[in-house]
């Protein structure tokens, strides 16, 4: 009987064949795209490291006022690393300035971080040596660049 229906509903059986195709088709590209994403999450989360946590001043992050706050301090960072449940930290400035190599200048920005940065957010160095704690002591005046600022100082 269904068969004789579907037979002389040829019209009526093809677009609902059709609408439940489109279904499926929906449904499963919805499912890969959330899979996809949440790999891709996942995996930024986890080129930073799955147990990094980043503490900033202000109530939120992206708080305007948040600039001028100067209640946390390198005494802080020092604190933390003191913690026996913490592994490394590094405190972290961030300017723009002028960047000046001879007769070459350009504006760019500036990182002043602590010498366990690169083990922090899992940087290895494509030459050269890292600082390190003596330099930082010391304050030395000591420069990691990145590739595109070598080749800009490098003409």
């Amino acid at each position: 009987m269904a068969l004789l229906s579907m037979n002389a509903h040829r019209l009526r059986t093809s677009l609902t064949m059709l609408g439940i195709i489109i279904g499926i088709a929906a449904v499963v590209s919805v499912v890969a795209l959330g899979e996809g994403s949440r790999r891709k999450i996942l995996e930024d989360i986890s080129a930073i490291g799955t147990n990094t946590v980043e503490v900033f001043p202000g109530k939120d992050f992206g708080d305007e006022k948040a600039v001028n706050i100067r209640t946390l301090v390198a005494a802080d960072a020092d604190a933390l690393a003191r913690e026996p449940y913490v592994d490394s930290v590094t405190p972290e400035v961030v300017t723009s300035n002028t960047l000046r190599y001879r007769n070459v200048s350009v504006n760019g920005s500036i990182q002043g971080v602590g010498e366990q940065y690169f083990r922090v957010r899992a940087v290895k160095l494509a030459q050269g040596k890292c600082f390190d704690e003596t330099s930082v002591v010391r304050r030395a005046q000591e420069v990691v660049i990145d590739e595109g600022t070598r080749r800009t100082f490098s003409t």
